[in-house]
C-alpha cells in the first residue's frame, strides 16, 4: 500500500504507527478484536561462564577459601613478578595513580601480595584464598583467570600442590595429566593447558614477607569451560552383586608416571571397575612407592575370592613385564 500523507498533516503522520492509528479512529476503536500483542520473549539465555564463574566460587566458599577482590591494575614490580613479558601488558594512557601503570595480565602477584600481608599480620597458620576476574593481555586479549592461594606453615610443598591439584580435580570431576618443570606443574585435560600450580620457598619473592613456603594454583578459566562442556555425564547401575576390593602396593621407577599405572591395571580386565590411589611414598632410591585399592566387580554373578586372586597375580606379571616394577 502506498499512502501520501497531506501537507497540513507532515508532522502528524511520520511512520506505519501513525497511519494505524487513523485507521482506527476512522473505523471506531471499539470495532477492533481485543487481541495481545505477539511476543517472543522467552527465558533468558543462560551465560556458561557466568555459570563456572558462579560455581567455583561456591565451591571454593564452601571449602574454607576466602573470596578476594584486587584492582585490575598493578605496579611495574608486579608486572615483572606476573612472568608476562612487558611488551605484552597494556599499558595506561591515564592510570589512576602513577604507581599503578599497567591493567593486570595475571591475578598471580596481587595473590601473593594478599597472603604475604595475612601471613605478616595474623598468626594463623593456614591462609586460603582465592580470586575470579578479567586478565588483560596486548595480544591475546581479555580473558578470565581464577587464582587460588595457599600458605600452610606446618605444610611441606608436597602437600601444598595435592591439595590445590586435588581442589582443581575435585572440581572438574576427573583425574588430570601433570607435567612438571621446576617448581611449577602444568596442568591438562584433554590436550588443554588448563591450569598451573607455582610453587614458592619463602624469601624467594622480593617485597614478600611469607611466614612459609606458599603455592598458587591459576586458572584459564575460558580452557576450563571447554573441558567441562566436553565431559560426558554417564550414570550407571547400582551393583546388583557385592564387589571385593584387593589393595596392592608397588614401587614404580621414577621415569613411569602414576598415569600410566592406573591405565594398565583398570583396562586389564573387564572386573576390575575402579583404582584408586591411596598413599604416596618418594623417599625410596629405586623410585616411588604407591598403594592403590582395586575394586573388583560383575554383573551377572557373585565373585569367588580364589578368582580375584588370580586376576590379582596375573596383573603383577604384567606390571611387572610392562612398567618394571616390584611389589611390596
Amino acid at each position: 500500500m502506498s499512502v501520501s500523507v497531506p501537507p497540513w498533516r507532515v508532522w502528524d503522520i511520520c511512520q506505519a504507527a501513525d497511519l494505524i492509528e487513523e485507521i482506527g479512529r476512522i473505523l471506531d476503536y471499539n470495532t477492533i478484536p481485543k487481541t495481545l500483542p505477539p511476543s517472543a520473549a522467552g527465558s533468558p539465555k543462560q551465560d556458561a561462564r557466568l555459570l563456572l564463574r558462579r560455581a567455583l566460587r561456591q565451591y571454593l566458599a564452601g571449602a574454607g577459601y576466602t573470596e578476594l577482590l584486587t584492582y585490575s591494575f598493578y605496579s611495574e614490580q608486579a608486572a615483572e613478578l606476573s612472568r608476562v613479558a612487558n611488551r605484552d601488558h597494556v599499558k595506561l594512557t591515564n592510570p589512576v595513580s602513577k604507581d599503578y601503570p599497567y591493567m593486570r595480565a595475571s591475578l598471580l602477584p596481587w595473590m601473593l601480595d594478599k597472603l604475604s600481608q595475612n601471613s605478616a599480620q595474623l598468626s594463623r597458620e593456614q591462609f586460603r584464598l582465592f580470586e575470579t576476574g578479567n586478565v588483560f593481555h596486548a595480544k591475546e586479549g581479555e580473558r578470565e583467570q581464577a587464582a587460588i592461594g595457599l600458605i600452610d606453615t606446618s605444610a611441606f610443598f608436597e602437600t601444598l600442590y595435592r591439595t590445590l591439584r586435588g581442589v582443581l580435580e575435585q572440581f572438574v570431576g576427573e583425574p588430570s595429566i601433570v607435567e612438571e618443570r621446576d617448581c611449577e606443574y602444568l596442568i591438562s585435560y584433554h590436550h588443554k593447558r588448563v591450569a598451573s600450580i607455582r610453587l614458592f620457598e619463602k624469601g624467594s619473592v622480593p617485597a614478600m614477607r611469607f611466614r612459609s613456603q606458599s603455592a598458587v594454583l591459576l586458572i584459564d578459566l575460558g580452557q576450563l569451560l571447554s573441558v567441562m562442556r566436553a565431559k560426558r555425564v554417564v550414570f550407571k547401575p547400582i551393583p546388583y552383586y557385592p564387589l571385593i576390593e584387593r589393595d596392592l602396593g608397588v614401587i614404580v621407577p621414577s621415569v613411569v608416571q602414576y598415569k600410566k599405572v592406573q591405565q594398565c591395571i583398570s583396562g586389564f580386565d573387564p572386573l576390575i571397575k575402579d583404582v584408586a590411589l591411596f598413599d604416596v611414598y618418594h623417599g625410596l632410591s629405586e623410585g616411588a612407592s604407591y598403594a592403590m585399592r582395586i575394586t573388583f566387580g560383575s554383573t551377572d554373578r557373585t565373585l569367588e575370592a580364589r578368582e580375584v586372586d588370580e586376576i590379582v597375580e596375573k596383573l603383577k606379571k604384567k606390571l611387572a613385564k610392562t612398567l618394571d616394577v616390584s611389589f611390596r
